[in-house]
């Protein structure tokens, strides 16, 4: 097996290189500077020897002076190799001295291989120097020592630069450090503050001289017991390599106040060893505070929720016994007045003139509109209360039926009822069957006169404001009736649509009001809070009504059910 002696004083060069040779079967020594490896060799001659020239206590090419000179090691290749010295006149020097050949750092490993493979051949003829009389010494010294020279005043200028990147980059970092509005610290593995950023005081109101040289445990009176406690946790692992996540500890400044710092920390490493902790800790006082604010609003927001609730509980229950006083107190008195009024009229008929028996009836109509309003004010004050249960509802046969419900057969001859393709809606059924009853009974009773009545439904298409069903006859819905409002993407809007009495789009905003009407009573009965409860139910399933009509033309009435 071939040997060959290496000899560098970068401990990573040695590595490589010996990974590199004894890859290829070849035993290697490992030397670092020039004096040592002219011990091994001379106890163990290599095969070959590669040499670093820039290096302590003996320089390569004093080695290869020697090396050379020496009986036993002379016949022995020599190879330069190096990253200092380049210059043609180092590679003209070094030959010079004997060396078989003169590499520069750094080389591909084939290439490097196969010189050293063709060094290592057993009938390489190896370069004899004959000892040089004392002229060609003085020579060899004065090159050795201008090479010297020149390298050290490139070794002193590249210092030189350095000193100055190294100045600007110190200058910069002092600047940072002592600008910096986070606190920034080091401390070592025994838990000593090695240097703390002046923007200690500003947070604290300590300055850095009060942490530098004093140990954590010093100073824990800054920080909460439970905050300490972390902290020390924290700082354990850390020195064992361990990550610790970003912690909030609370603090005491030197005035008293509290603070709230977030703290995060890295370990220093040196050759794979933990020798301290450097920690940024930023001040998030305000945002804590904020936040605690927010929290204690939140919570009596919580409190006020259930504070109002439990009012709403026993206004509801208030409101219930005073429909149930409406229903029964109310009515019964009216009932009374009825059935008095029509005793008049059945018993005692022959002692009332005609205008007696007009009052009388008069008295009994109004005693029963009186019930009728009530009955409505009530179902009006349950539909607001009632509990919903939502479900898919099929809107084209719920509509289809309740007009079939609404309405006689002689009425139907009379009148021409269109639905359009209508998709499901998820809602309360019964609710939603209110909807349809009293939007279908007002499209009814307001074409009520018309000789030939047209009632349309459908749904509008999403994002177009147009119904998806109707036709161009004379005084009927037009195929494509404009909703008064724009609707939304992603909204279903149902219509009901008649040619009748219509209304003044002047007074649209009274429509939904309780009691509101905009006709007269002697023409079309009514309460008017028929369309005020219509509001309330599609509001709780959370949509939206409108209406858009005209005098003598008829009206349309939409409803959306939020989104699709």
């Amino acid at each position: 097996m071939k040997k060959v002696l290496i000899v560098d004083d970068n401990s990573t060069n040695l590595y490589m290189l010996e990974t590199l040779l004894k890859g290829h079967g070849i035993e290697v020594i490992l030397s670092e500077n020039g004096e040592d490896a002219l011990d091994k060799a001379r106890l163990n001659p290599p095969d070959l020897i590669v040499t670093d020239i820039l290096m302590p206590v003996m320089d390569g090419y004093t080695l290869c002076r020697h090396w050379k000179s020496d009986d036993t090691l002379k016949h022995i290749p020599f190879v330069f190799y190096t990253a200092t010295y380049t210059e043609p006149k180092d590679e003209d020097f070094a030959l010079s001295l004997g060396a078989e050949r003169f590499i520069i750092k750094p080389q591909e490993p084939d290439i490097l291989m196969n010189i050293l493979k063709e060094l290592l051949e057993a009938n390489y003829v190896t370069t004899q120097v004959e000892t040089k009389p004392l002229e060609e010494e003085i020579e060899f010294f004065r090159q050795y020592n201008e090479i010297l020279f020149t390298k050290l005043e490139k070794k002193i200028s590249d210092l030189e630069i350095a000193n100055q990147e190294l100045r600007i980059l110190e200058e910069r970092y002092r600047l940072s450090f002592e600008n910096v509005m986070d606190i920034i610290y080091t401390i070592d593995s025994d838990l000593n503050f090695l240097s703390v950023s002046p923007s200690v005081e500003r947070i604290l109101g300590k300055k850095p001289q009060d942490f530098i040289g004093r140990t954590v445990s010093e100073l824990r009176h800054i920080l909460a017991p439970e905050a300490f406690k972390q902290a020390i946790a924290n700082l354990s692992m850390l020195l064992k390599g361990e990550r610790t996540p970003a912690t909030i500890y609370r603090c005491i400044a030197k005035d008293g106040t509290i603070k709230y710092l977030e703290v995060s920390g890295s370990p220093v490493m040196r050759k794979d060893k933990i020798i301290g902790i450097i920690s940024v800790a930023r001040d998030i006082t305000d945002r804590k505070q904020a936040e605690d604010e927010i929290r204690r609003l939140n919570d009596e927001l919580e409190q006020r929720v259930v504070e109002r609730t439990a009012k709403l509980e026993i206004a509801n229950k208030e409101m219930e016994a005073f429909a149930y006083s409406i229903s029964h107190d109310l009515k019964a008195p009216l009932r009374a007045i009825d059935g008095y009024a029509q005793i008049l009229i059945e018993d005692h008929a022959v002692r009332l003139d005609g205008e007696g028996r007009r009052t009388c009836e008069v008295i009994s109509n109004n005693a029963r509109k009186m019930a009728g309003l009530i009955d409505d004010l009530l179902a009006f004050s349950r539909t607001g209360r009632a509990e919903m249960n939502p479900e898919p509802v099929d809107m084209a046969t719920l509509a289809n039926s309740i007009f079939f419900e609404l309405t006689t057969p002689e009425e139907r001859e009379r009148i021409d009822f269109r639905i359009g393709d209508m998709p499901q809606a998820k809602g309360d059924p019964s609710l939603l069957r209110q909807v349809w009853t009293n939007l279908l009974g007002n499209a009814v009773k307001f074409s009520a006169k018309k000789e030939r009545a047209v009632i349309e439904v459908g749904c509008a298409l999403e994002g177009n404001g147009h119904p998806s069903a109707g036709n161009n006859e004379v005084d009927a819905p037009t195929k494509h009736p404009p909703s008064a409002i724009p609707i939304r993407d992603s909204e279903r809007v149902y219509y009901v649509r008649d040619n009748g009495a219509g209304f003044d789009m002047a007074y649209v905003d009274k429509l939904f009001g309780v009691f509101q009407r905009l006709h007269n009573a002697k023409e079309f009965d009514g309460t008017g809070v028929g369309l005020a409860i219509v509001q309330q139910i599609v509001q709780r399933h959370g949509g939206r009504i409108w209406a858009k009509g005209e005098v003598g033309k008829g009206a349309t009435f939409y409803f959306s059910m939020g989104e699709a």
